[in-house]
């Protein structure tokens, strides 16, 4: 050891020995008598204000835990609502579909657009059966479709074909929420 270490390490000796330890009594003891009992009363006053304080973070803190325990357990009661997106089929997912049920509906004509929608056809209105048939078929040809309805004209006011309808067909795809 250095010799500043020493002087370092004696001097805290002194510091905590027995005679340093009754200075501090006598001087307690002397505290009122030369300092006063008002300086004493307010340092008093203010260590009670300081320990009522400590006291009123601790119990504020404890509440904030509560309200923070509470808080996640109604997250973890909220329920995972799906995001539902329609997602439009193209002419490529249609027409498979569209053959199929053009064959199978004969005084219905089906056409099927670039962008996917399909036109639906029938001469007169005494083909409606069949007609509302073929439009039935698309909405139960896959789980998970929609049908929505772009444009429809029933009757004579129609130009062309007396039952026309013009419908897309989006599937839809559900997805979870990210969960964090």
């Amino acid at each position: 050891m250095s010799e500043s270490n020493l002087l370092e390490f004696e001097r805290i000796k002194r510091l905590l020995g027995p005679q340093a330890i009754k200075d501090l009594d006598v001087f307690l003891d002397n505290l009122p008598i030369r300092a006063g009992f008002v300086p004493l009363a307010g340092s008093a006053f203010i260590w009670a204000i300081a320990a009522l304080a400590i006291l009123f973070t601790y119990m504020k803190s404890t509440e904030v835990y509560e309200l923070q325990q509470e808080l996640s357990q109604a997250e973890a009661l909220r329920p995972i609502v799906p995001d539902l997106r329609f997602v439009k089929l193209n002419e490529a997912a249609v027409t498979p579909i569209a053959n199929r049920i053009s064959s199978a509906y004969g005084n219905v004509s089906i056409r099927v657009q670039r962008n996917g929608e399909v036109e639906i056809f029938a001469r007169t209105t005494a083909d409606f059966v069949e007609w509302r048939a073929a439009v039935d078929a698309f909405a139960y040809t896959e789980k998970n479709l929609r049908l929505r309805v772009v444009e429809m004209c029933a009757g004579r006011e129609c130009s062309g074909a007396q039952l026309q309808l013009k419908m897309a067909l989006e599937r839809i795809d559900i997805q979870l929420p990210n969960q964090t």
